[in-house]
């Protein structure tokens, strides 16, 4: 008699879920692949380099600097501990980004099955998966994957955790993975509060106790406030200060809040920053804290005295989160198109009009209308919540991108309804939805242009490619790509000091004062270029023109407090010659 091995039967949804994470990171690969020609692909830029060198000092060196603490601790933290298993890899990190960006669709899928339905919860996953900016976002060295990811996840277990059957564990995971949401982006804290507020209402009411109800609202709460308070723990012992919130915040508040909030917004990485970074020290102020505080009390100054311009601001804001098109922060996914011809294709824009969001939130907007009765609460909190957070403070394209998971399951439910009402031949009430949504896509196009689509990413994707090389002192494709990113802007003085300094350690000082007396011309604070114009003088023999530069670069550096490089001025001022003494 001979036994059959038993056969293992795959559930559907099992199935459905494997073909939707399989779509999505095949989406992801091929951009990945085509996008290889992109200079940048390799070489993390802005804030990518930064958590990358965080990650590298906390795995070589052990060292967590105010690097892990001034943005939100979790990416460069998870990241830290990645490249224990992988190395310092730029690749592995943006696999696992879109490793996580296919769980994310298959959570879609989960959600919008439990809310509308397999069919519905299909097409929103794959909306997901060829949602151009989201997958643009995953091939950077961002948290950006990760706030998605905890968006969904963290929305299906509140609605779990509200169920009367629900266990506490439930409640439990989504304290857990509202604490970290929190430390991975401080606009969901809105949420979190908005979400405990409003598990601990439906508990009350659907538990068969109150210390049960109890107990299960302190399960969410409790690991929601310890993860931060943990993260703020580590910094006081790390740095000395308590930061539960990264300190960066009241600088983005300050930065989307003031009366010239349209010339701060585009503050450019580099010197600009630099000289934004040194207000508490031109002020008298020295220590992190007293930083935070300037900010915010700087904030809080303009809208306790401009009332009227700060309402203002908020409607602007508000129309630009809302707007169909990306508007960038220190990349522009728009440039990502002519590396990838599927790019290309996921996101586009036609005048004012923005692909995909510019259809997505019409859509996602008229199914909700629609769907009212059937949308949780819960979800329309975090639609309201997690906008308004960043409305608070300034808006940018991957800022904006968590609501995008949520957003597609309502979009879905629409685009469903059309094609049903098609189906059984109401044609009246088909043109009436497509109306609606066409005139709502119209309407989140009509604003800007803003001014942070006026600017030259590319010149400054350029830029920082070539800092990239010059950091691992590959001077010759430092130079190919600082050359490009000149050509583009004539006048970018950040660019012409970085050709100064490959000049430089190239042993080429006449070529290094050329670029870096250009770099001053355009933009003559930085006192650190004067130093290195001064050096290179010496080199020269141009020891009077030397003396006068390092003049000016020490009354600057010690008006902003910078003592440390004052030291190094004078020391170099010591070198310099006297003068011959004129004869009697």
């Amino acid at each position: 008699m001979t036994i059959e091995p038993k056969r293992i039967r795959l559930s559907r949804d099992f199935l459905i879920a494997a073909g939707i994470f399989a779509f999505a990171l095949l989406i992801r690969l091929i951009y990945f692949f085509q996008a290889s020609d992109n200079p940048a692909s390799y070489t993390p830029t802005v804030d990518s380099v930064t958590y990358h060198e965080a990650a590298c000092g906390l795995l070589k060196e052990g060292v967590m600097d105010g690097r892990f603490f001034w943005q939100s601790f979790f990416y460069p933290f998870f990241l830290s501990r990645l490249y224990y298993f992988t190395g310092p890899s730029v690749v592995a990190a943006k696999l696992f980004n879109f490793l996580l960006g296919s769980v994310t669709a298959v959570l879609i899928y989960a959600l919008g099955k439990k809310l509308f339905g397999r069919q519905t919860a299909i097409l929103a996953a794959v909306i997901f998966a060829l949602y151009g900016p989201c997958i643009s976002f995953e091939a950077e060295l961002l948290a950006t994957a990760w706030a998605c990811f905890f968006a969904v996840s963290l929305v299906m277990l509140l609605i779990k955790s509200a169920e009367p059957s629900a266990k506490k564990w439930f409640c439990l995971a989504a304290g857990i993975f509202a604490g970290l949401s929190i430390i991975t982006r401080a606009t969901f804290v809105p949420f979190v509060a908005a979400s405990a507020i409003w598990l601990a209402w439906k508990l009350w009411r659907n538990s068969l106790t109150h210390k049960s109800a109890v107990l299960k609202t302190l399960s969410f709460v409790g690991p929601a406030m310890v993860i931060p308070l943990m993260v703020g723990l580590l910094c006081y012992i790390k740095i000395g200060c308590f930061f539960m919130l990264p300190p960066s915040g009241s600088v983005n508040l300050y930065i989307g809040n003031n009366p010239n909030s349209e010339q701060t917004v585009m503050i450019r990485p580099g010197e600009q920053w630099n000289d934004l970074m040194a207000m508490p020290q031109m002020n008298g102020i020295d220590d992190k804290k007293g930083d935070a505080r300037f900010y915010m009390q700087k904030f809080l100054d303009y809208m306790k005295n401009n009332p009227g311009s700060y309402l203002k601001g908020l409607l602007n804001k508000t129309s630009q989160f809302c707007c169909s098109r990306e508007l960038p922060r220190n990349t522009d996914v728009y440039i990502n198109r002519k590396y990838s011809s599927l790019m290309s294709v996921l996101i586009f824009k036609i005048g004012n009009f923005g692909f995909p969001f510019g259809l997505l939130l019409p859509l996602a907007a008229i199914g909700i209308a629609l769907n009212f009765r059937r949308i949780p609460i819960v979800i329309l909190l975090f639609l309201i919540l997690y906008p308004l957070s960043l409305i608070l403070v300034f808006i940018c394209d991957r800022y904006r991108l968590p609501i995008i998971p949520i957003l597609c399951i309502p979009a879905a439910v629409t685009i469903l309804q059309i094609y049903h009402v098609l189906k059984i031949r109401r044609f009246v009430k088909a043109a009436v939805i497509i109306l609606a949504v066409l005139i709502l896509a119209i309407a989140v196009s009509l604003a800007g242009p803003f001014v942070q689509e006026k600017y030259d990413y590319q010149a400054e994707m350029d830029y920082f490619v070539a800092f990239g090389y010059y950091s691992k002192e590959d001077y010759a494709k430092a130079y190919e790509y600082v050359s490009k990113a000149i050509a583009r802007r004539q006048d970018y003085a950040d660019a012409y000091a970085l050709l100064g300094m490959i000049y430089s350690d190239t042993g080429r000082p006449d070529l290094a004062v050329e670029s870096l007396s250009k770099s001053l011309e355009i933009y003559p604070i930085p006192y650190i270029r004067r130093y290195l114009l001064a050096r290179n003088l010496l080199k020269l023999n141009r020891t009077d023109e030397a003396g006068r530069q390092l003049t000016q670069a020490l009354a600057a550096s010690e008006q902003k407090m910078d003592f440390k490089r004052s030291s190094i001025i004078r020391n170099l001022m010591a070198l310099i010659p006297e003068p011959n003494a004129p004869a009697e």
